[in-house]
């Protein structure tokens, strides 16, 4: 398919004033980016025309598919009503009532209040101040560190970036966030001489997270942090009994 003006243009531009991140700069400037300009379902099409299985749901955050006028249609009448209200001082609005009542219903008992954030490393770093902020309610303010695992993503802001366990997004970005330790994930293929019916090792049960709560001390670990599945990190699904 052939390469229209408008898509040089558009990867002139691109190239010219858009910082991209996990890209390889020298090459995206002698490549240029893919320029999407329409989704529909599970299908995307780029400036010329040209479509894409789009298999990891952009980043794995477009479930329902692209294209949904009845989602469109929704978030049109909301901007219509009201753009934006904060939930800082005690101010609420009706969509955020309306979904942290929901979620209640569907969460498990016991978890009925929630914490409304704009994306995963906002989440994150919420919930890290959150178990940090608990604790030292709590008088006990040595309570402090976050365990993750290696090949575990997290995001990108420094805490959530301190841990997330890829060497690749640590480096050139130093010293990272202290308080953050890391133990082995759950990867079975890691270890080649395991056969099914032999004891899991240590990292694909919960004594590797045991193991490292005893080495930092009880008393100054305030959370421990893990993906149910390693997403970036390689998909990585832990055996049935890890959780």
């Amino acid at each position: 398919m052939a390469t229209t003006t408008r898509t040089v243009d558009l990867a002139r531009d691109d190239v010219d004033h858009i910082v991209h991140p996990v890209t390889a700069y020298v090459d995206h400037e002698r490549n240029g980016p893919l320029v999407i300009v329409e989704g529909k379902g599970i299908w995307v099409t780029d400036a010329d025309g040209k479509q894409y299985l789009d298999s990891l749901a952009c980043l794995w955050n477009v479930n329902v598919g692209h294209g949904r006028a009845e989602i469109g249609a929704a978030m049109a009448e909301q901007v219509k009503e009201i753009a934006f209200a904060p939930s800082f001082w005690g101010i609420s609005n009706v969509p955020a009532i309306k979904l942290a009542k929901r979620l209640a219903e569907i969460f498990p008992d016991g978890i009925a209040r929630f914490f409304f954030t704009s994306g995963g490393s906002e989440s994150n770093e919420t919930a890290f101040k959150m178990a940090r902020y608990y604790h030292r309610a709590r008088g006990k303010t040595d309570k402090h560190k976050i365990i993750a695992r290696h090949g575990g993503y997290h995001g990108v802001s420094y805490g959530a970036l301190s841990a997330t366990g890829i060497q690749a997004y640590h480096d050139n970005f130093g010293p990272l966030v202290p308080g953050f330790v890391h133990i082995p994930p759950p990867n079975l293929y890691q270890y080649p001489e395991w056969r099914e019916g032999q004891p899991l090792p240590a990292a694909c049960t919960g004594q590797a997270l045991e193991q490292k709560i005893l080495e930092e001390g009880p008393d100054t670990v305030a959370a421990f942090v893990a993906e149910p599945v390693q997403g970036v990190g390689g998909v990585i699904a832990p055996p049935d009994e890890y959780w």
